[in-house]
């Protein structure tokens, strides 16, 4: 297994997206797999590790990347140490650093030659960042299938608990990270953003006209995004796969930190249904 750890690409607003490759030395061209993490989440969480080994030992290139916006720094990529940034994570600018990825991909000297085919280039997001994978799919020619793992149906909904008069007011409310105990601040042009969207984030109206093959992976057990969510996705596209997987929470069995040697069973079940629909 050959790793790549903490490539520097550059994303939105020419901020410093790392990225992790993983993938065999065989000699064989291989199809790869970005993955997008979720809201407060970063490459290096919990299991991603172990599902992007899982990827990489049935032939992928499997890379995982930290948003520009997530809070964490080049220099720190494990910690919230910029909330400033975080603050300011709109959906646009995590649709910049999916495509400055992909562009990455396609012209990148840290890899290999020859070791990805660029004809087969895949999409997996986690929550939220199951949403910004929908439309980064739609939008980047370049993305062949798309699974989005405990994604919600629509991205106005997640502003639904947040007071829309006392946010403009103040210009950023806070919310608690329940891991860290710190204050996470969402500044307001993070709804501005979506004000200025609506077309581009509808997932409904995305998903109505959807040409990319789709695969949405949900825990019936999921307290965070219930898995009614992922009904409504295949709802709004007929054409996508579901695949249910009973009793599963939303990281699908992990933690951060993870220390066992081996991905809880549901995360497996993901990683191998995942695998099957890519391949297929």
């Amino acid at each position: 297994m050959e790793i790549l750890r903490n490539l520097k690409l550059k994303g939105s607003e020419g901020k410093t997206i790392l990225a992790d490759v993983f993938f065999k030395m065989d000699g064989f061209n291989k199809p790869a797999v970005v993955f997008n993490h979720g809201f407060k989440g970063f490459k290096d969480w919990g299991i991603w590790d172990l599902v992007a080994k899982g990827f990489a030992d049935n032939g992928f290139v499997f890379i995982k990347f930290n948003q520009t916006h997530n809070g964490t720094t080049p220099e720190n990529p494990m910690e919230f140490d910029d909330l400033e940034s975080f603050g300011k994570n709109t959906y646009s600018r995590e649709l910049e650093d999916i495509e400055a990825v992909f562009s990455w991909l396609s012209n990148n000297p840290s890899l290999p030659t020859d070791l990805i085919n660029q004809n087969d280039l895949n999409l997996i997001g986690h929550s939220r960042g199951g949403a910004t994978a929908l439309i980064a799919a739609a939008e980047i020619k370049q993305v062949r299938k798309v699974a989005t793992w405990a994604a919600f149906k629509n991205i106005a909904e997640r502003f639904s608990t947040v007071s829309y008069e006392n946010w403009e007011k103040k210009q950023v409310v806070y919310i608690l990270n329940g891991r860290t105990g710190q204050e996470m601040p969402q500044h307001f042009e993070i709804w501005q953003d979506h004000e200025a969207n609506l077309e581009r984030f509808n997932l409904q109206k995305v998903l109505e006209h959807y040409s990319t093959p789709h695969l949405i992976v949900h825990g019936t057990e999921d307290p965070t995004v219930i898995f009614k969510d992922a009904l409504q996705l295949k709802a709004y596209n007929q054409n996508a796969e579901l695949y249910l997987i009973p009793n599963a929470d939303h990281v699908f069995g992990g933690s951060h930190p993870y220390s066992n040697l081996s991905l809880p069973v549901y995360a497996q079940q993901a990683v191998k249904e995942t695998i099957r629909f890519f391949k297929g």
